[in-house]
């Protein structure tokens, strides 16, 4: 909760330049229900969520909805910063550089190549795992940065024969 009672819905509700009766009536809800959401009385279904997503052009308030709402979602996803699509860029970019350039990754395969983590490799293994949090955290930042989620129409091959595109896209 912020100081100024609003939550996070209330936040991007704002920040979109949205009353509360402009998003009620695109959201399909009530006046008082959508006050209550971003007070903290109640919590807005899922469904209602990925729609405030849409209309007020925040991706990331999904992430946040759910660590929120679920202390399981907590304990797994990453905080996120919502970042424009270049900085998340460089930041994703500089988390696997630094994991990289520490030759974390041949550690890790090193633990991992038995299948198992033994009782001597688990100290190592939980270091490598908090290190690679930073290219978690920095891949969704990406994923969910405003930019990224504006698809262009026409260009959707990869710009290089190397990368090929995701089958489901």
């Amino acid at each position: 909760m912020y100081g100024d009672g609003m939550n996070i819905y209330g936040r991007c509700r704002k920040a979109a330049g949205l009353t509360q009766e402009q998003a009620a009536e695109l959201l399909d809800c009530g006046v008082r229900t959508l006050a209550s959401w971003e007070c903290g009385t109640h919590t807005p279904p899922d469904d209602k969520v990925m729609a405030m997503c849409q209309i007020y052009r925040v991706p990331a308030l999904a992430v946040e909805h759910l660590r929120q709402s679920s202390e399981l979602a907590a304990s797994i996803l990453p905080e996120m910063q919502e970042k424009p699509l270049a900085q998340a860029v460089l930041s994703l970019l500089s988390a696997i550089r630094a994991f990289n350039t520490a030759e974390l990754d041949w550690g890790l395969m090193e633990i991992a190549a038995d299948g198992a983590v033994s009782p001597e490799e688990r100290r190592g293994f939980d270091f490598l795992m908090c290190r690679l949090e930073g290219v978690v955290e920095a891949s969704f930042e990406l994923r969910l940065s405003r930019e990224a989620q504006n698809k262009k129409p026409a260009d959707t091959e990869a710009p290089t024969g190397h990368i090929k595109r995701c089958e489901n896209h």
